[in-house]
């Protein structure tokens, strides 16, 4: 007798596969976090891409856009507010 095993589809195929599926760019993700009444590091983060012409906004690539932030960030912590938005990215976007 065969047994099936069953598994979450995004684990059956490559993340890159998922994003090339119509999902929303980093950019469109981030954005949401903006118009905080009692703004945040993630809103303050969101404002700046949001402004920043020059942000990589069609990528879901993370390589892409943590480069892009090591060089262009305006604060000190803005590779961690990424990796932490990143994070949520991935689970909110990810299936």
């Amino acid at each position: 007798m065969k047994y099936i095993t069953f598994c979450k589809f995004s684990d059956m195929i490559d993340k890159k596969v998922l994003r090339s599926l119509g999902m929303r760019s980093f950019y469109h993700f981030v954005i949401t976090f903006r118009g905080k009444v009692k703004p945040d590091s993630e809103s303050k983060f969101a404002d700046w891409v949001f402004k920043d012409h020059s942000f990589p906004r069609q990528s879901t690539d993370y390589h892409e856009i943590s480069s892009y932030i090591e060089l262009y960030s305006p604060s000190s912590d803005g590779v961690q507010i990424f990796d932490r938005l990143w994070r949520k990215y991935e689970e909110y976007e990810m299936i």
